[in-house]
């Protein structure tokens, strides 16, 4: 019997051992080696997003040597031994951002089962880390997911294990005990509430959380300050919030802020927030000095259209984006984020494009927000955003000029991430 028994637990812990191999090993889109050497980026146009004014280079070549741009030289001045990339007339540009992701999400934005969800989750995302980077997503910024895991995951990116775009996380979010999303997301799910949120009740338990956070490695910290647009959730206080701000500095991390009202944005601003995740609509006529304030301070908002048109209707939607033209005519910065796992990966980027067109910026203002602007919100600008000698070699090339055909851009046809073209077919 015993002899049948220790049997029976051999074959379940190598079934065990096979799944978790299967889950962990199999399918997780293992990253290519590093690019090295000198590549030559020919026959194509350059749009360098460096300035305020649109800049496309023409009749000059783009140097990639290892990582980095090495720089634009003359076709004659192309070195011995360079390999020789033709962008048969393309348009070259840096790589997207999308300020705004969740990768625990997009498994069930993609239609995915629980069971499928899972897969994913232990795998690293590799679908979503796929469908980013092949539409030329080559930095993201999560905002919300499983800790310590996406850590995890993104160090694994950047060590070259794993294929995906740059990660920037901030791990859990920190919301009001039962605020957002603890019961509204998370409401059925408690290991997503407590891997994917804290709740901090008290100042000092909010020092304490970013302490934790800062040790545990985050590259910003995210808060959730708001009851819901109708009041019906616990809003975290305003002596945690300027609690959780004056942390952040501290440890010189960035905190950004959920803001879904008037009286939110207020109190976001108070604390010291360096930007503003999803716009708030009809803030343009509120009366108490809010929207001068946030005019005047020059705080990013990442405004997340998308993902709020899907529960409007057409009337509703063309206010906000008269809302959206009203914030950026005020100088306010309107920064790229989508908010993906409530969205697609990747694609739903060139939706917001399009909106934040609709709603009064020029393409080159909307590619921008994607580009050099997010890089300089995300602190990296010194070596992403823009197509300038020095920075790192994430480039992607389009078919078609992005600045004639942004309401119809396709996919780009080439795909280079630290010099190193990405194959994600």
């Amino acid at each position: 019997m015993l002899k049948k028994i220790l049997i029976s637990l051999g074959i379940a812990a190598a079934v065990m051992l096979l799944l978790w191999a299967a889950l962990t090993q199999f399918g997780t889109w293992r990253a290519a080696p590093p690019h090295k050497g000198i590549t030559a980026l020919v026959n194509g146009h350059f749009l360098t997003m460096a300035g305020d004014a649109p800049e496309i280079i023409r009749d000059q070549v783009l140097l990639i040597e290892d990582a980095g741009i090495r720089g634009f030289v003359s076709g004659d001045a192309v070195p011995d031994g360079a390999r020789i990339i033709d962008l048969n007339g393309g348009y070259a540009m840096p790589g997207l951002f999308d300020l705004h992701v969740h990768f625990g999400g997009m498994p069930f934005a993609d239609g995915r089962s629980f069971a499928g969800m899972m897969v994913q989750f232990f795998r690293g995302y590799p679908d979503a880390r796929r469908q980013f980077l092949a539409h030329g997503v080559t930095s993201v910024t999560s905002l919300g997911d499983s800790y310590p895991q996406i850590l995890e995951m993104r160090d694994r990116v950047a060590a070259g294990k794993l294929e995906g775009p740059r990660i920037r996380a901030a791990g859990p979010m920190l919301t009001s005990p039962g605020g957002h999303p603890v019961s509204t997301i998370f409401a059925n799910n408690p290991w997503a509430a407590e891997t994917n949120a804290r709740e901090p009740d008290t100042p000092e338990e909010a020092r304490t959380e970013v302490d934790r956070l800062a040790a545990g490695g985050v590259d910003l910290i995210k808060a959730i300050y708001t009851a819901g647009h109708r009041d019906q959730l616990p809003r975290m206080e305003q002596k945690v919030l300027e609690a959780i701000a004056d942390q952040a500095r501290q440890h010189g991390l960035q905190l950004v802020v959920h803001t879904d009202t008037r009286h939110d944005v207020e109190g976001a601003l108070q604390a010291g927030a360096d930007g503003l995740e999803h716009l708030v609509w009809l803030l343009s006529s509120d009366t108490t000095g809010t929207f001068d304030r946030l005019a005047a301070l020059q705080t990013p908002v990442v405004p997340t259209l998308g993902v709020m048109f899907r529960s409007l209707n057409e009337a509703q939607r063309q206010a906000v984006l008269g809302e959206f033209r009203r914030q950026h005519e005020a100088g306010i910065p309107m920064l790229m984020g989508t908010d993906a796992g409530n969205l697609p990966a990747g694609s739903s980027l060139y939706d917001e494009l399009r909106l934040f067109t609709q709603g009064g910026l020029s393409p080159w203002q909307a590619l921008q927000s994607a580009t050099l602007k997010a890089a300089e919100h995300a602190g990296v600008a010194g070596h992403l955003g823009s197509l300038e000698a020095g920075k790192l070699a994430d480039i992607i090339v389009f078919p078609v000029n992005p600045l004639e055909n942004l309401a119809e851009l396709p996919r780009p046809d080439l795909v280079f991430l630290g010099g190193k073209r990405i194959r994600t077919d």
